[in-house]
């Protein structure tokens, strides 16, 4: 297991545990990612928020940021007194920056909406980015790549391969459809369709609400 990383290549290709691993770290990612935006916005609004576009509690721009930076800067991983940490800081902190650049303008023009906000910021560019949030991305992925992730690859590796195989078979249906939910409740829906889609959302809605409390 060479820096980290789960497993070398097989003939150039990820055998099926680690790909099984990698959906994994993705999906975990984008909880970790849901539950620290809803407990920092909870304190900052001082009421209960439930972060994200989609209904249940994951928030799939830190899965992709994550998976993003472990590719990219996986086999850096190593002692944390090292040239390695300060590359994988501002590496992470200019991807993480250009991937929130990215998504929140592609949101505004597909789903016409600002997912989040820092104007509050002295240093942003339109509410998008902000120098304040691209540090803290820096300091949070540089702890993932050195800290967490190896602790978090064994812990995966731990488990029965059927257990990795249903936790992500679940996870892709659950956040699939839900995405799916998400994009049909914010396009342009038939008079015919619209009073189905009304129904078979609410109900969709209080099964998500049952899962996040």
């Amino acid at each position: 297991m060479p820096n980290g990383w789960v497993y070398e290549l097989e003939d150039g290709y990820m055998n099926s545990e680690q790909i099984l691993i990698y959906f994994l770290m993705f999906f975990l990612y984008c909880m970790v990612g849901w539950v620290w935006e809803s407990i920092y916005m909870s304190v900052i609004e001082k009421r209960i928020q439930n972060r994200g576009f989609l209904h249940g509690p994951y928030i799939p721009i830190y899965g992709f940021a994550g998976m993003i930076v472990y590719f990219t800067l996986g086999r850096l991983s190593g002692p944390l007194l090292s040239v390695n940490t300060v590359i994988i800081y501002f590496v992470s902190m200019f991807c993480a920056t250009c991937l929130e650049l990215i998504t929140a303008t592609l949101a505004e023009k597909i789903l016409g909406r600002q997912l989040w906000d820092y104007t509050i910021y002295k240093i942003n560019y339109k509410g998008k980015i902000a120098l304040i949030a691209s540090l803290f991305w820096g300091v949070a992925a540089t702890t993932f790549v050195q800290i967490l992730n190896p602790a978090i690859i064994k812990w995966f590796t731990g488990f029965p391969a059927e257990a990795k195989i249903i936790c992500v078979s679940v996870m892709a249906t659950l956040m699939g459809v839900d995405t799916l939910f998400t994009a049909i409740g914010n396009s342009k829906l038939p008079g015919w369709w619209d009073e189905k889609y009304t129904f078979v959302n609410g109900k969709w809605e209080k099964f998500m609400c049952k899962i996040t409390g």
